[in-house]
C-alpha cells in the first residue's frame, strides 16, 4: 500500500464519520438537536462516532510524521 493512499483512507473515512456525526447531533435531544431521539442517552452516538472521528483525523494528519 503506497503512502499516499495511507493518508486518503482515513481522510475518506473522516468525512463519513463527520456526516454521520453531524447526523447524530441533529436528532439527538440537545440545543442544535430536533428531538427525534428523547433523553439524554441520545448524545451517546454523537460522541462516539466523534470520538472515532478524532481518531481518524489523528491517523490522516500524522500517520507521515511517525514515517509508518
Amino acid at each position: 500500500v503506497t503512502p499516499r493512499a495511507k493518508r486518503w483512507v482515513p481522510r475518506g473515512l473522516l468525512a463519513v464519520h463527520l456526516v454521520y456525526l453531524l447526523l447524530d447531533v441533529r436528532t439527538s435531544d440537545s440545543a442544535l438537536g430536533n428531538a427525534l431521539y428523547r433523553g439524554p442517552a441520545s448524545l451517546a452516538p454523537a460522541v462516539v462516532v466523534g470520538v472515532v472521528a478524532l481518531l481518524f483525523a489523528h491517523l490522516s494528519v500524522c500517520r507521515g510524521e511517525a514515517g509508518g
